[in-house]
């Protein structure tokens, strides 16, 4: 069977014990993100919920409920694209 892959041709990269912990690390770290990311999102949509099933009896607290989500996403959004703006100019 004939390779289709010369690996003789290069030298692999070098690989170093840090430089795989350090790799691991920002994926531990990535993963935490994430994990917080969908934890402030369902915390707010149980926010919403709450909101919307309170609204009947306590309208004042439930409109509170339903903006803060509406704030939150409009603050994180523009911390975003801020974010975005100076990882261009980097």
């Amino acid at each position: 069977m004939e390779t289709i892959y010369h690996f003789e041709a290069h030298r692999p990269p070098p690989c170093s014990e840090a430089l795989l912990r350090r790799r691991l690390e920002q994926r531990r770290r990535r993963q935490m993100a994430v994990l917080l990311a969908v934890a402030g999102i369902l915390l707010q949509a149980a926010g919403v919920l709450l909101g919307l099933l309170l609204w009947p009896d306590v309208p004042v607290l439930a409109a509170a409920l339903l903006l803060y989500p509406l704030l939150a996403a409009a603050g994180g959004g523009t911390i975003a694209i801020v974010y975005a703006q100076k990882e261009v100019r980097a």
